[in-house]
């Protein structure tokens, strides 16, 4: 018996032009060789793809593979040796990915694989075959508590923020707010930046609200593909009940539990793909969408 951890993080669809569910149709119809999208100059597809329903609502299950073809590791053995893979030329090492996808609720859950298909690459994968530049965005779906504070609050006073340097081919990924954040950085060739932003002593000044949540959210997509890079997204303010703080990292969506693997040193589609319906049967994540 071998017990392996899986991780799966939620996200909403904001938006999306002309449905998601006829464009995942639309690539569930194309031969998998035309699925490929390079990347960061891997090929990236979806490799199977089903639909079943559960109640009223038809929900999507599948796998993605990203397909590393540069850079790859070596056999090798406890006692001694390493030898080459003996790949082709047209063959790389496949990195699995499963999700769900419930279209009514404009809801993706993702397996979390730092090597495979992170929730950045999904978001590019989906935004090539949909015709149209960003029109998929997705955001990381948060508790109940947290977005009730953050409506509730009268007056925000507060944002702390510890972030650190991505992957130059991801920095045109987050949004205005990071990028000048991380250029910052970059002038002053620091590893990473914390800084706090207030509105001082005075508690009838307030940060702007539709500004600081923009920023929120660019801030945790940044986390969702690169989980060291950024360490702390906090918010001060006050709510009618006084004083509040909302750690944002802390009050995230996600799930994370460990499988019975049995002899095999590589976890199956069948197993995660269970694993995904186990967390869409939750009543936590149902009473989220209920929200």
């Amino acid at each position: 018996m071998s017990w392996q951890t899986i991780n799966v993080d939620c996200f909403q669809i904001e938006r999306m032009n002309g449905g998601v569910a006829s464009l995942l149709d639309s690539i569930d119809r194309m031969p998998i060789a035309n699925r490929n999208v390079e990347i960061d100059s891997c090929p990236l597809r979806i490799e199977r793809m089903s639909k079943f329903v559960d109640g009223q609502k038809t929900l999507y299950e599948g796998d993605f593979v990203k397909v590393r073809m540069d850079n790859l590791p070596v056999i090798a053995s406890r006692r001694a040796g390493v030898r080459g893979m003996g790949l082709n030329a047209s063959q790389g090492i496949g990195e699995e990915t499963a999700f769900l996808c419930s279209p009514a609720d404009k809801l993706l859950l993702l397996q979390r694989n730092r090597h495979g298909a992170s929730y950045a690459r999904v978001m590019r994968y989906l935004n090539e075959f949909s015709g149209e530049a960003d029109s998929i965005i997705l955001s990381i779906m948060l508790k109940d508590t947290a977005l009730a504070r953050l409506e509730r609050a009268t007056t925000l006073q507060s944002v702390e923020v510890s972030i650190a340097p991505l992957l130059s081919s991801h920095d045109a990924t987050y949004g205005e707010s990071v990028n000048r954040v991380l250029e910052t950085m970059n002038d002053l060739r620091g590893r990473r930046l914390t800084f706090k932003i207030t509105t001082g002593r005075s508690r009838s000044l307030s940060l702007f609200k539709a500004k600081v949540k923009t920023m929120i959210k660019d801030l945790l997509r940044v986390r969702s593909d690169c989980e060291s890079c950024v360490k702390t997204v906090k918010l001060g303010g006050r709510d009618d009940d006084g004083t509040m703080m909302i750690d944002f990292i802390k009050d995230r969506i996600r799930f994370s539990d460990k499988v019975d693997s049995g002899d095999e040193r590589h976890l199956s589609y069948e197993l995660r793909k269970e694993f995904l319906r186990s967390i869409w049967n939750r009543s936590d994540l149902q009473n989220a969408l209920m929200s």
